[in-house]
């Protein structure tokens, strides 16, 4: 599934700027709630720690 379909590009620019490192801090990111934490949440801190990695 491609990332437009899931996120906004609002949304993309906020998960950049936020870079949250667990699900309390990705609640904070406006438009992540129960749902899109749920399904997507950890997918999206693994990527957030990876990247962390590699920088």
């Amino acid at each position: 599934m491609k990332a437009f379909y899931v996120f906004s590009d609002k949304q993309l620019k906020a998960l950049i700027e936020a870079m949250p490192r667990n699900k309390a801090d990705l609640y904070l990111v406006k438009g992540f709630g129960e749902t899109k934490v749920g399904k997507y949440g950890e997918n999206i801190i693994q990527i957030i720690e990876k990247y962390d990695r590699i920088k």
